[in-house]
């Protein structure tokens, strides 16, 4: 998780303890790529691109002679387009002429120092490397940018550059090893890897010319060649923005074994400044079947409800059964991984509650992070008592008041402490967790009182202050 990453950064963790808690058992290893230049692929099977210098000037130059066919000037915009398995070149409405072919394909190369072409169609600039059409077909072909394997990184937009350094580098780190992993095994679109989130999301010259594109910069050149590795091998590095407070196990979402790819507590995704760390999504009958008839094919009319019948160890829907009313008028149900419902549903992940509030925030979500999402998964919505809020979780419960604080009680002192009406009862609310003043004995104290239990009896005793 990205937000995660720059949450546990905020927290003080290195960035080697951030890469190990996301990708467990693993190491840094500094490691030559499997191609001195990557082939990122741009856009794939068009039948015309706008390239324009924004800054100097470039050549359209052919593969196999080097011969210079025609000119970009700075400022201006030249449009190709593919016809008869063959390039034409316009300036404006204007043929300059038909080149090459599927045997003598189209190159462009920046003349000037400093020049930058933006492919228009893409919306971003180049300026590295060199860009590349290949004939896909009589009318279409790709276009990719061919770029040494440091500097396709430097292009990677997948993170602000204004964050901390150690998360910058952990990027760097997570980016180079995904990269090396995929390299070389992508077929139909002429390139190494995707420059779109089907990869890594790539946007060029954007990236280090944005603000604080020099420090993004500087994170790629500390980290030269370090990959993350596991037993010997490259890790398989996969991330997103947001997990909403854990990481999935990557069996129970794509089947895939990787033992260093599990379900574990997100403790830094809860900042300010992901917008995703908690969200919502209102859908009714009608809507929500129209999404599924149209994205997974069903024959639904309406929703009338779902039941979700198996999760992850992260709260993640691994199987569920939508109810409803079909195309004929009959109630009809329908079995759908959580992935599933989630493309089809159009939702943000598969980690959701349907008409049930679980989510965790505030000064709970702070709470439960800071002791690694021990409490597991949420087995309520937040309620309000006496002053304060408080909230069942699968192991205990949170609770919180402005003034003795949150704290984590379960076992014998959070049984106690329910038979004695809990926050509405005479202990009102805890001032500390659970203590162990001997090895047999867990204590709470309260604003009204200490609750001590005896592991061994299983006896508990309540003194009132």
């Amino acid at each position: 998780s990205q937000h995660g990453m720059l949450g546990l950064a905020l927290k003080g963790w290195s960035r080697s303890e951030i890469i190990k808690w996301y990708y467990v058992g693993t190491s840094l290893q500094q490691r030559d790529p499997p191609k001195n230049s990557f082939r990122v692929g741009l856009l794939q099977r068009r039948g015309s691109f706008r390239l324009r210098a924004s800054a100097g000037a470039a050549s359209f130059v052919l593969e196999n002679t080097g011969e210079t066919v025609a000119k970009i000037p700075q400022g201006e915009t030249r449009r190709v387009e593919i016809a008869g398995g063959r390039y034409k070149i316009y300036a404006g409405d204007t043929l300059k002429g038909t080149f090459g072919g599927a045997d003598n394909d189209l190159r462009v190369i920046y003349r000037d120092t400093g020049a930058r072409v933006k492919v228009i169609e893409w919306g971003h600039r180049v300026a590295r490397g060199r860009l590349e059409f290949e004939i896909a077909s009589d009318t279409r072909a790709h276009l990719v940018t061919v770029v040494n394997s440091e500097q396709y990184l430097y292009g990677l937009g997948e993170v602000p550059s204004s964050w901390p350094m150690k998360t910058l580098e952990v990027q760097a780190d997570a980016g180079r090893t995904y990269a090396y992993t995929v390299v070389g095994n992508r077929t139909g679109c002429a390139c190494d890897i995707y420059g779109d989130t089907r990869d890594q999301h790539y946007v060029g010259w954007d990236k280090e010319n944005a603000t604080d594109g020099d420090r993004w910069v500087q994170a790629v050149k500390n980290t030269n060649k370090q990959v993350i590795v596991y037993e010997g091998d490259l890790a398989r590095t996969f991330y997103s923005s947001s997990s909403g407070r854990w990481v999935e196990s990557v069996s129970d979402v794509w089947g895939s074994s990787y033992p260093y790819l599990k379900a574990r507590c997100d403790p830094g995704d809860y900042v300010s400044v992901n917008t995703n760390r908690t969200w919502r999504t209102d859908l009714m009958g009608k809507e929500a079947a129209s999404r599924l008839r149209a994205r997974r094919g069903w024959n639904i009319r309406r929703v009338t409800g779902f039941a979700i019948t198996d999760r992850g160890k992260g709260g993640y829907v691994s199987k569920a059964s939508v109810k409803g009313i079909n195309t004929s008028g009959a109630k009809d149900s329908w079995s759908a991984t959580g992935e599933q419902l989630r493309t089809g549903l159009g939702v943000k992940s598969a980690r959701f509650w349907v008409n049930n509030n679980r989510q965790v925030t505030g000064a709970i979500r702070r709470k439960y992070d800071g002791i690694k999402c021990r409490p597991g998964l949420p087995r309520s919505a937040r309620r309000s008592t006496n002053g304060g809020v408080w909230q069942i979780f699968a192991f205990g419960r949170i609770y919180s008041k402005d003034g003795p604080g949150t704290h984590h009680l379960h076992g014998l002192v959070l049984g106690k402490y329910l038979n004695k009406n809990g926050p509405s009862g005479r202990l009102r609310y805890p001032t500390t967790g659970i203590t162990h003043p001997d090895a047999n004995r867990d204590r709470a104290r309260f604003q009204g009182g200490v609750i001590t239990c005896n592991r061994s009896t299983g006896g508990c005793s309540v003194r009132y202050t």
